[in-house]
């Protein structure tokens, strides 16, 4: 039984809303495939990041108390090489499922590349994927590990790979077993993302969050609670970035597209970023480490960032948006706002760079734009944010990631950046509530100080003139 909700995938063939079970009889085994030994694939290798991502989904049924630790093993391939060929899984999946009881659940995690050799076949890369048969995990495989295994516990499959939703719905179709569910990170035709800000997959982050918040030590697992919250703020996360089509040449919404009819601050960028240096010293406030960026040196002209832009970010801060959705979970802080601010300044880039790819390319200055837009429509639902300078840093390096990928970047105008942030965290630009020390005396600043009218309050404010 399959049902397919939005664009994530969630499969099972006996749906509950909780799926009971005794810790002592479940047993767990996580792969991090973060190495590949076939010369042809080796380029593909995935970060540790793979690992960390196994790492976090099995210490999240560990510390919630599905499975004891003691019955729970994570293999990363990087040093469990042997055990994470097609071999080497075929023997410790099966191990690890035969001890499983009847009365408790085996959890399958696979962090790592899904493979999608025709358009009715996915599958799984283990280390020594070659693009044969031989070493290619598919669903027939996996379901033929269950039987051998003879695994009467209810199963637990979580996909972390591109195309994953292909093999969960394949899975299910060929399973011979019952007891069976499957949260997969995508559709059959959808990469998962990882986001070096964040220092996970958005899936495996959201899937772990919710588990450790939704699982109650009681025997119960809510399954439907746990892949609802990790879907809803998967989808919210993931929205923030755009995709380029290379088949097209055009960029692709994300997956949620809230809805929403005005929210321009062109004019007030504009203003901040003028070359008359009366305007800019008056651009004082939240922004203000932002602005110092800003070069008044040139003579280039101002330009604002393009309509499309614009049009993008303002369907992302209204009511329903993703930003409010993760605010109200209070998700808005740490690692996620990093990669909020990280995607948000990617997708702006790439854009702009589809739309006017010599301006990104020669006008340093659209980046300070770019940053105070990406700011202000975050503070827009969550007042008073203080960028540091680390999130300044991350922020310019996704935003300069757009134009290597094109082989468009010049790296000096980027160090200058680069060299403005560091200088301007000499002159007291630190992290928000960092001490600093000025004549003996500590003193408690924020990185950026507050400017309540510097953003208007009220969404009429905002309107073009």
């Amino acid at each position: 039984f399959a049902v397919v909700m939005d664009d994530y995938v969630f499969i099972n063939n006996e749906l509950s809303e909780h799926l009971r079970f005794d810790p002592a009889q479940s047993y767990m085994i996580s792969y991090g495939i973060d190495y590949q030994s076939f010369p042809r694939f080796a380029p593909k290798t995935l970060t540790s990041i793979a690992v960390s991502d196994a790492n976090e989904v099995l210490h999240s049924f560990v510390s919630s108390g599905v499975i004891p630790a003691a019955n729970a093993r994570l293999l990363a391939a990087s040093r469990k090489t042997d055990e994470c060929t097609f071999d080497g899984m075929h023997q410790s999946f099966c191990k690890q499922a035969r001890k499983a009881g009847k009365e408790g659940v085996f959890v399958f995690h696979f962090s790592g590349h899904g493979i999608k050799l025709r358009d009715e076949e996915w599958g799984l890369a283990p280390v020594d994927f070659d693009f044969t048969w031989d070493t290619y995990i598919t669903a027939r495989v996996l379901n033929g590990w269950l039987l051998e295994a003879g695994c009467e516990a209810t199963k637990i499959f979580t996909f972390d790979s591109c195309y994953s939703g292909g093999l969960g719905k394949e899975l299910t179709a060929f399973s011979s077993v019952s007891g069976l569910y499957v949260i997969c990170a995508c559709t059959a035709n959808e990469t998962s993302i990882s986001m070096g800000s964040l220092g996970h997959s958005i899936f495996s982050y959201f899937l772990s969050k919710s588990i450790v918040s939704n699982v109650k030590q009681d025997g119960l697992f809510p399954i439907k609670k746990v892949y609802s919250d990790c879907k809803s703020c998967s989808v919210a996360l993931s929205s923030l970035l755009v995709v380029f089509d290379s088949s097209t040449g055009r960029v692709r919404a994300g997956t949620m597209q809230p809805v929403i009819a005005h929210f321009d601050l062109r004019s007030i960028v504009l203003q901040a970023t003028g070359s008359s240096s009366d305007q800019v010293d008056a651009a004082v406030g939240r922004f203000e480490g932002i602005v110092r960026l800003y070069d008044n040196d040139n003579d280039r002209p101002i330009h604002a960032l393009h309509d499309k832009c614009v049009a993008w970010l303002n369907t992302k801060c209204d009511s329903g948006g993703p930003l409010e959705m993760l605010s109200k979970r209070k998700l808005l802080v740490g690692k996620v706002m990093d990669t909020v601010i990280c995607s948000m300044m990617y997708s702006i880039a790439l854009i702009q760079f589809c739309n006017e790819p010599q301006v990104i390319c020669q006008e340093p200055n659209l980046f300070v734009s770019a940053l105070i837009h990406c700011a202000a429509a975050i503070d827009f639902i969550l007042k008073d944010i203080e960028l540091s300078p680390r999130q300044v840093l991350y922020a310019l390096a996704f935003y300069k990631s757009v134009l290597e990928e094109n082989n468009s970047v010049d790296g000096r105008v980027f160090q200058d950046l680069i060299s403005k942030v560091e200088a301007n965290v000499s002159h007291g630009w630190t992290e928000p509530g960092a001490d600093e020390v000025d004549g003996g005396e500590v003193q408690r600043e924020g990185f950026i100080p507050q400017l309540v009218k510097w953003i208007p309050l009220e969404k009429q404010d905002l309107l073009p003139q």
